[in-house]
Parts: structure tokens; C-alpha cells; sequence
């Protein structure tokens, strides 16, 4: 990477570059990180798997019960049904019935007990009722392996379970403890230096003088990255000052993976952070045509990449969610990278932006005629940071001329912020 000393005109200069083509420019910039490691599978939640798991053994491993009731030999269902059969013991989960059931008897079982040995269908305790000489069935049509957990039926041996690059979900974590495993492969966490920059920023807890504002950016983006499995460093507040931009520039570049900063990228007077950038390592990347967050900066320090976001609250969330975010999971080496879309119903028109793709905050409600459709929340200004709190989901404008008329078909990104 060239350590330029003069700024120069970046290779992709202006906004008229659209998002999609944005995140493939910088994505073929940056290769995945291939460094690992291994973790508890208590601390595995969110994290990117480094290996593909294959399962060593079937789950459930033996044939079980998948309800209360009795266990019999398919056989002697026409008995039970006609006199009934007796009861010839007991099995409960974790305390299995260790004899051979001989024919014409049945098994008192429970939930999850193994099946015994010469059985193979279990009939529901409430489709029977007792008689004298044992249980009779009174109900249901039942046939060989009704209610019965056969061994593989959620996971077979040797069942390609997880690819290398998912990022691990609660109901991850239960399937490999099901395997019986103590250790997962991950990819190790990202290291991301996060600073704001702005005369203006105090941070919470402060007492404000006229013309000061606290410090949101920097708690919603640190909620952001350790939402994303990041490992944080925090480099504070970065007064509008060249000397000290810098200089938090060097510090981050020394110590992560990537550097993250909000404001100072556009085209003001104290707009530094680029300069600063430009400077020490190289700018790559101004300005993209996305609504809101058009002023996005990136480029590179040495070996630490960089993202200078907007500085309005909405803009800086907007730039991380659809281009910081693919990119931290890109180099964080997952297989699924950007937001998935669904398909919504337009619930009021709006006009699109001849030259950006717009992200609206918008929520989903039911109308009266049962249809589920999206609307925009009220005050879309880029300084609104309680629509981004209020909205459920992003709402994708395409960029164009004309209206998007009530009842259009739009994609939505579905968001937990």
C-alpha cells in the first residue's frame, strides 16, 4: 500500500457511485483475514466460524420417544385395540427400560425415554384407557413407527451441519451442544479504532455550553460494532484540529484492523478527517450516491483500512448498516455479507430521488383489508436520530425520477437497531 504524503484526487471521486457498485469496489480491495482461534461453545454466540462442522454422530443416536404413552410392538396394536395389553414396566428419559418387551405386553413411556428393546410404535397416553388386564386403545389410527424420534431424524452421521463463514445464531450454539461439542473454530474478532471528531462533542455525562451537543454517534456506532462480534477501541473524541486528526489516525492505524470515524468528510471548512487520511496513507473512495450518508470516505493507513462516515446521526447509522457493516463481515471472513431484503407492499407514495438511493426509516403495519404494508415514519431529516429508534425496518428508494405509487412493490431490510 502507498504511503502518500501529498493528497491526491481519490480513484472513485464524487456521488455519483451507487451502493452495490461502492461495496464491490471496496470488497475486492479486501482480502478475509485468516487468522482463528478456538473458543467455548458458551462464548460462540456471533461469531464466524472458521471450519465447517460435519456431525460425528446421528442425533438422537437411539430410536426415542416423541411422546407420553406406551411403547408396543406395532403387532399388537389389534389386541390392545380389542382387550388391551398389560403393563410390563416403565421408561423415562435418562432412566431407559433394560429388558426385552416379549410380545403382547406394552412399556409405560415417557418423552424422550429410549424406546425398549422389541418395540417400535408408541401409542399417546390420552388415546388410551385403563382395564382391567392393562391399557386399552381406544382411539387413532396408528401404524409401525408412529411417535417414535428414529435415530438421525434431526441429524444424520456425517450430515454437513454448518459451512465454514456462518455466523453462529442462538440455535447454532444448541445444535453443536446436541453433538456434544466443548470447542468451536472462529475466526478471531475484528479490531476497530472508533473516534468522532467535532469541537462541538461532549461527552455524556457533561454539562453543555451554548452550541454543544453530546456525543450519540460514538455510543450507537460502539452498540453497533459489538452487535457485529468487534473488538473495541476506543479513541475518544477528536477536536477539529489537522495536528490531533492525525495523530488519531497513527494511533488507530498501530493498533487495528480497521479505523472508524464520524464527520469531517465533507466539504467544510473543519471537514479535516480527509485531509488527515490522505496525508498519512491514501483515500480511495469519496462520496456515494446514497441518501443519507453521501460524504463516505474510504481508503487505507498502512495495513489498517478506514471509513470516515457522516457526521449526522442517521447518516453515520446509514453508511455503517449498508456499506461498513458488509465489509466488517467480508473481512471477518462470513459468507453472507449484506442485509437480506424482503418483499413489501407500498402504503403511500413517494417520490424518488433523481440522483440517490434513498434508505427511508419506515415500519411495518397490518391495514384494516388485512395487508401488511410499509410507511414512512414522520421527519426524515438526517439529524432525526429517533426515527432510526422508531422505525422497525429500512425502506429501499430506488434512485430515479417520478412516484412510487401506494400499493408498489419495495424491498425492505428488516433491522434490530
Amino acid at each position: 500500500m502507498s504511503q502518500s504524503s501529498t493528497p491526491h484526487r481519490p480513484k472513485y471521486y464524487g456521488s455519483s457511485l451507487l451502493l452495490d457498485e461502492a461495496i464491490e469496489i471496496i470488497r475486492a480491495r479486501i482480502d478475509p483475514l485468516r487468522e482463528q482461534e478456538t473458543v467455548l461453545l458458551t462464548e460462540a454466540a456471533g461469531r464466524i466460524l472458521g471450519e465447517s462442522v460435519v456431525a460425528h454422530a446421528p442425533v438422537p443416536a437411539e430410536p426415542r420417544s416423541a411422546m407420553d404413552g406406551y411403547a408396543l410392538r406395532a403387532d399388537d396394536l389389534p389386541r390392545m385395540r380389542q382387550s388391551g395389553l398389560p403393563v410390563c414396566g416403565t421408561a423415562h428419559a435418562g432412566h431407559p427400560y433394560r429388558g426385552y418387551v416379549r410380545e403382547g405386553c406394552c412399556i409405560r413411556i415417557m418423552t424422550g425415554a429410549v424406546l425398549p428393546d422389541g418395540t417400535d410404535t408408541v401409542v399417546l397416553q390420552e388415546d388410551t384407557q385403563p382395564v382391567d388386564d392393562g391399557i386399552r386403545l381406544i382411539e387413532g389410527g396408528y401404524q409401525r413407527g408412529k411417535n417414535v424420534r428414529q435415530p438421525g431424524e434431526d441429524i444424520a452421521m456425517g450430515q454437513i451441519l454448518f459451512e465454514a463463514g456462518r455466523r453462529l445464531r442462538a440455535a447454532d450454539i444448541g445444535v453443536l451442544a446436541s453433538l456434544g461439542r466443548v470447542h468451536v473454530q472462529v475466526q478471531r474478532r475484528l479490531r476497530v479504532a472508533l473516534f468522532t471528531t467535532g469541537d462541538e462533542l461532549k461527552p455524556v455525562g457533561s454539562v453543555l455550553a451554548s452550541g454543544q451537543i453530546f456525543d450519540s454517534n460514538r455510543y450507537t456506532l460502539t452498540a453497533l460494532l459489538a452487535r457485529d462480534g468487534c473488538e473495541l477501541i476506543d479513541l475518544g473524541i477528536v477536536p477539529d484540529d489537522l495536528a490531533q486528526t492525525r495523530q488519531a489516525l497513527r494511533t488507530a492505524a498501530s493498533v487495528a484492523d480497521i479505523a472508524l470515524s464520524t464527520a469531517g468528510v465533507s466539504v467544510g471548512d473543519a471537514d479535516l478527517v480527509k485531509e488527515a487520511v490522505g496525508s498519512l496513507g491514501e483515500v480511495e473512495l469519496w462520496g456515494v450516491a446514497l441518501k443519507m450518508g453521501r460524504p463516505l470516505v474510504f481508503g487505507h493507513l498502512g495495513q489498517c483500512w478506514f471509513f470516515g462516515l457522516a457526521g449526522n446521526p442517521v447518516s453515520a447509522m446509514i453508511n455503517y448498516l449498508e456499506i461498513v457493516r458488509p465489509i466488517i463481515l467480508h473481512l471477518a471472513g462470513a459468507g453472507q455479507i449484506r442485509a437480506f431484503r424482503y418483499q413489501a407492499t407500498l402504503g403511500e407514495a413517494l417520490t424518488m430521488n433523481a440522483y440517490r438511493e434513498e434508505y427511508r426509516r419506515a415500519v411495518l403495519r397490518v391495514d384494516p383489508d388485512g395487508i401488511q404494508r410499509v410507511y414512512s415514519v414522520s421527519q426524515q431529516g438526517s439529524a432525526v436520530l429517533t426515527s432510526m429508534s422508531r422505525a422497525d425496518c429500512l425502506l429501499v428508494v430506488p434512485r430515479g425520477e417520478g412516484v412510487m405509487d401506494r400499493g408498489s412493490p419495495v424491498w425492505i431490510e428488516p433491522v434490530d437497531f
